[in-house]
């Protein structure tokens, strides 16, 4: 009887050193069949790819689809697609030429050779797994990584970091295949952010094992397929571009250092806080005994960088609110600082699912500090018009939706007593030449103004503040008028 339990102790352990065995050479044996028949050779290939991106859109969340199609050569060492995109009756081509320490970008509706850097050179060495894996297993098999672990499903796991993205291999043990590549790297706002590569109706040509259907998953859902056909071989690669003589690779800084800041009190009680960096700026009013932020533009470190100046504004009031101006980057990305201090957010029902999702999105690649210690989001709806007060200054929000012709849950903060009006990004009123012809959204900034009743003299908009714009962030609402009556 011990003999009998003790080898059933034992037996699970044998198991798994059999399964890790096993499993310890799966990356050469994928190798084997997924890269090794082409070398000394070239394949080329069609594709058809259905992609989906988000967008600057009215609501969360919500995508653009296109359809391309074009034409792939790719071996050991390059790859080179021409990518066919069919828009309002026209066609337009994108060229790409990748090789290791080179890259060569000629964009849609260019001429000319696109401005890389060391971060995209990089990249585009998981980028080009999308249509085909090759190179990626070839440059794995080369680097010769440990099994990172074994799972149940049978699978042998490779894990390396490729420029900030862990990018990991899932070979399946049961016929040495690639099943799905996962690339997990940091978004700014939305945190640590994992797309999926899923390849399946492998078919072998000469020795080679080619996935003719690839799937991405993505954020939220979302989905982009890629089929290939009429794969064949070739003696050699065509390039798709020639590297110019001039050709370099921008080199970027190692880190992003600190945001810079510049405190602006325009009017008693009233601050701006301009961030060079972000071309961006963030509100502060100062009641008599809190502080009330809205517009932290894209990240963590500019919300940082806000309760700081905050501090040096106020030191002794705390932040009682931050006021989301609509769910863009440059007016929601940088909120996560502010819940963690605690502050209540002032958001419409339109973001308020967003915004959950932003302050309940993992932020493990580069912990901020409501990742490190996470605390309980507090939030209070929008009205149509909501009032902020303290018995002797009034902040009026007001709610403009679709009738911005930007955002569906746009808002404006508007000071009464001052006569000033924020906004985000509606108006384009130039420095020079005089404020020029108003386009569809400034006419709206415009009509919402008047048809609001509002008594203002200055306009404060939060985005753009940098000079190459050519357009002024402050200007009076007579310029804005001059900009609508303009013929």
């Amino acid at each position: 009887m011990f003999c009998i339990r003790f080898v059933v102790f034992l037996l699970p352990f044998f198991l798994v050193a059999e399964v890790q065995g096993y499993s310890a050479g799966a990356l050469q044996l994928c190798h084997q069949r997924q890269v090794e028949a082409l070398r000394g050779r070239c394949l080329s290939f069609n594709y058809r790819e259905s992609r989906y991106r988000f967008y600057h859109s009215a609501e969360p969340w919500q995508t653009i689809n296109s359809r391309r199609h074009g034409r792939i050569n790719c071996d050991l060492s390059s790859f080179s697609k021409i990518d066919t995109l069919v828009r309002r009756g026209k066609i337009h081509q994108a060229k790409i030429q990748f090789s290791v320490g080179e890259l060569l970008i000629q964009p849609y509706r260019s001429q000319q050779l696109l401005d890389v850097s060391r971060k995209m050179v990089e990249e585009q060495l998981y980028k080009t797994a999308r249509y085909t894996p090759i190179m990626l297993l070839d440059y794995f098999n080369r680097q010769a990584p440990t099994v990172d672990s074994i799972s149940m499903a049978g699978m042998a796991i490779y894990e390396l970091t490729i420029h900030h993205t862990i990018v990991k291999l899932f070979i399946r043990t049961s016929d040495f295949l690639l099943a799905r590549i996962t690339c997990s790297s940091y978004h700014d706002m939305l945190g640590d952010e994992t797309h999926t590569y899923r390849f399946s109706d492998y078919r072998a040509i000469e020795g080679l094992h080619i996935a003719h259907t690839i799937h991405i998953g993505k954020l939220h859902g979302v989905q982009d397929t890629i089929a290939l056909a009429a794969a064949e071989f070739t003696a050699s690669a065509q390039a798709a571009l020639t590297r110019p003589e001039s050709y370099l690779i921008r080199e970027e800084p190692a880190c992003r250092g600190e945001v810079l800041t510049d405190i602006w009190n325009i009017a008693d009680r009233v601050y701006l806080i301009n961030l060079p960096q972000a071309k961006s700026r963030a509100g502060v009013i100062e009641f008599d005994e809190f502080l009330l932020v809205f517009e932290a533009p894209l990240n963590s470190a500019n919300g940082e960088a806000i309760i700081k100046c905050c501090r040096d504004i106020a030191p002794d009031k705390p932040i009682r609110y931050y006021a989301v101006g609509h769910h863009h980057p440059w007016s929601l990305g940088g909120v996560r600082p502010f819940i963690h201090r605690g502050a209540t957010i002032l958001c419409r029902k339109e973001s308020l699912d967003y915004l959950r999702y932003i302050a309940g999105a993992s932020h493990s690649l580069q912990p901020d500090s409501l990742e490190l210690q996470p605390m309980p989001l507090r939030t209070q709806l929008v009205d149509s018009l909501s009032i902020i007060t303290d018995g002797s200054l009034e902040l009026h929000i007001h709610f403009v939706g679709a009738a911005s012709l930007h955002a569906n849950d746009y808002v404006y903060f508007y000071l009464p007593s001052a006569g000033i009006l924020f906004q985000g990004d509606q108006a384009w009123i130039r420095r020079l030449d005089g404020p020029g012809t108003a386009g569809k959204r400034q006419k709206a900034l415009y009509d919402t103004i008047r048809s609001l009743r509002l008594d203002v003299d200055t306009i404060v908009q939060h985005w753009p503040t940098a000079d190459s714009y050519g357009v002024k962030s402050v200007f009076s609402f007579r310029e804005l008028e001059a900009s609508i009556t303009k013929e």
